[in-house]
């Protein structure tokens, strides 16, 4: 920000060009016009300057509160202070204009109402004054206007600068620069010839009210001179005849001519304020008093406001020959010819600036469209260039601007060729934009390179998941076949459980009876011993069914810790039925025993049926532990059962998971393949 704020230094500029404005406003208008009381112009033009310093400052508050804001203002006093910048000059100058405007008509005004004092102003002075005040007004809407542009200029460039760092869209009024211009040239070119014109013609009224006073000055005087001699001539002639003389006088010489008595001039004079012919020139200074006129023998005034003159000349007997005329002092055929001047010189003069005005704003138009085209429709490559057809500031920026569009194609040619994916690009210019366009272009050639590599890397790592969980799938179809194996065993062993612990029930029937019957009791220890010997081979195939199960939790532990952590579950189910196995095989050792003391049993009870009923009583014994036994095992295999069911099932879960696993692979592949053909389509050497 700049040490005064806007408002102070717009004031104080447009205040540098007012004050001297204004005095010479007040000296044009009072003492050399006269058409106006310079002190009460003067009172007026100050007025008139409060007003528009108080004009100023209002339309300048949105900027005030924007300055006000600090570093940080809100977005709202952001577009406020820029529409506030936008509508100035055109509201400025409207107040300002229209009261200078004001400020000379109401002196005018005043001045032929005779306040604070008559004037000596005719038609004519009061026609140029109002001629003069369009003048003024033209001349300081004209030469104000750049003043303000000037002084905003560098505020509002930086308050669009915050615009545009913000996002934020104000609204521009759409206008013409060489409609500008034209009407500044056109404005100046009239206000000049009008003021020439206006001081021309009250030239020309002051000339020639000095060659009407002149004129009838030189008629009375001669009318006096011829009126003095006739006396002597025409002595006793008497009144008739003088009357005669005066009469063939007034037609010889003027209409306008008559001759009237000291007295009857003395009242002329004083009915009317006139100008002395001394001082025709000036239009403040009144002429003698009556009683100083009459004293004189010939004299000449103007009466300005009345638009006459009247000249007189003493005969010498108390006699006057007075002449009175009406000056022509009519400007229509003036303001006529002097517009329609200027009419006529505005239309030389608009084809003389137009095309010198063109001359300078085509080219700039031409950029705008091209810019819009640009920005609006992207085009580039179908643009025509901007002709420049001279070395000025124009031309330069012509060039400079279809350099600017060169840059762009090459950039969007480089960038097409980038975009079929030849990464060859390469820019020897310097600058940002190019050093950013290289930038890009190697950091591309870097990620491709990069998405090359990891494509590779990712299709060989998918071709060896989907080998390994290939295998993982045959192993766990492999698994879950063993498992149906070892559930179906394992069911059978439950069966054989299941038996045995009936037989052990008959045997201990059997034992019960051979107490009451030793002689049954022979027979029935003989198939006991039978029955004994199918346990014992029944017993062998439960030895062989656990330690079956052993070896298949031993293949399953194994499987599970080749798994990972996929067969961590798998791998407690292989140790339980490990454990299973081995209780079984320790309860089948048991059993064994006890058939073997059976065995024992009945080869004595053959020989001894003497200890028949003890024998008999140890069989019971051994059959209700041999079916509690059974029953236990039989239990156990049930669990192991259910056991080796769920590990089937997690195994065909584990298959299907690997299924899926495998498919995944399989696309992964596919796709990393897919993704290193499209960067084999990028040129990067």
């Amino acid at each position: 920000m700049a040490s005064k704020d806007l408002t102070t230094r717009t004031i104080s500029r447009v205040g540098g060009h007012d004050l001297p404005i204004a005095v010479l406003a007040v000296v044009f208008f009072g003492p050399i016009m006269g058409v106006v009381d310079w002190r009460l112009f003067a009172v007026l033009v100050l007025v008139r300057a409060l007003v528009w310093v108080l004009h100023a400052r209002a339309l300048l508050s949105p900027v005030r509160a924007y300055e006000r804001a600090g570093e940080r203002p809100a977005d709202a006093l952001l577009l406020a202070a820029d529409g506030a910048l936008q509508r100035f000059p055109s509201r400025f100058l409207a107040g300002y204009a229209g009261g200078w405007g004001a400020s000379v008509a109401l002196g005018l005004i005043l001045g032929a109402q005779g306040f604070p004092e008559a004037l000596q102003v005719g038609r004519s002075e009061r026609a140029l004054g109002w001629l003069l005040v369009g003048v003024l007004v033209l001349t300081e809407i004209v030469a104000t206007m750049p003043i303000i542009v000037r002084v905003h200029e560098r505020f509002h460039t930086e308050l669009t600068r915050a615009l545009l760092e913000r996002r934020l869209r104000a609204r521009r009024p759409v206008t013409k620069v060489w409609r500008r211009l034209l009407v500044v040239f056109v404005g100046l070119i009239l206000a000049v010839m009008t003021l020439v014109a206006a001081i021309f013609g009250k030239r020309q009224i002051d000339d020639e009210r000095v060659r009407v006073l002149e004129r009838e000055q030189a008629l009375v005087a001669g009318a006096a001179l011829v009126l003095r001699r006739s006396p002597g001539e025409g002595e006793g002639e008497g009144e008739a005849s003088q009357a005669a003389l005066e009469a063939m006088l007034g037609e010889a010489l003027d209409p306008s001519l008559r001759v009237v008595s000291a007295a009857e001039l003395e009242r002329r004079l004083g009915a009317e304020r006139w100008l002395s012919a001394e001082d025709h020139g000036y239009g403040l200074a009144l002429g003698p008093r009556s009683e100083e006129a009459v004293s004189r023998e010939q004299l000449a005034v103007l009466d300005a406001p009345g638009g006459r003159v009247l000249a007189a000349a003493a005969v010498g007997d108390g006699r006057w020959v007075l002449g009175e005329v009406e000056l022509d002092e009519d400007l229509g055929m003036l303001l006529i010819v002097l517009f329609g001047l200027g009419g006529f010189a505005t239309i030389p003069v608009t084809i003389t600036l137009l095309p010198l005005i063109r001359s300078v704003t085509e080219p700039l138009e031409a950029i705008d469209t091209v810019t819009r085209r640009v920005v609006e429709a992207g085009e580039l490559g179908t643009l025509e260039r901007v002709v420049a057809l001279r070395n000025d500031e124009v031309g330069r920026l012509a060039e400079g601007f279809n350099g600017m569009l060169d840059v762009l194609e090459a950039l969007t040619a480089a960038a097409v060729r980038v975009a079929k994916g030849d990464l060859r690009v390469d820019f020897e210019h310097p600058g940002e934009l190019y050093d950013a366009f290289r930038g890009m272009v190697e950091r591309l050639r870097e990620v491709v390179s990069q998405i090359r590599e990891t494509a590779l890397e990712l299709a060989s790592a998918a071709a060896e998941i989907q080998a390994i969980t290939q295998e993982q799938e045959a192993a766990a179809e492999q698994q879950s076949t063993r498992m149906k194996e070892i559930s179906a065993t394992v069911d059978g062993l439950a069966e054989s459980a299941v038996d045995i612990s009936e037989r052990a029930a008959g045997v201990l029937t059997d034992a019960d009876q051979a107490a009451g019957a030793t002689q049954a009791a022979e027979a029935r220890i003989v198939a006991l011993g039978e029955q004994a010997a199918g346990i014992g081979e029944l017993l062998l195939r439960i030895r062989d069914i656990a330690d079956r199960s052993d070896l298949l939790a031993l293949n399953g532990s194994l499987e599970a810790t080749r798994a990972g952590e996929a067969g961590r579950g798998f791998a407690l189910v292989a140790a339980e039925t490990r454990r299973l196995a081995e209780r079984v095989s320790a309860t089948v050792n048991d059993v064994r025993g006890m058939l073997g003391d059976i065995e024992g049993a009945s080869a004595a009870a053959v020989t001894a049926t003497a200890d028949s009923l003890s024998r008999s009583q140890s069989t019971a014994d051994g059959a209700r532990s041999i079916s509690g036994v059974t029953q236990q095992q039989g239990e156990d295999t049930r669990t192991v059962s259910r056991a080796l069911v769920r590990v089937t099932e997690g195994v065909s879960s584990s298959a299907v998971a690997t299924s899926q696993t495998r498919a995944a692979a399989e696309g992964l592949r596919a796709q990393a393949e897919a993704l290193e053909a499209i960067t084999r389509q990028f040129e990067v050497d």
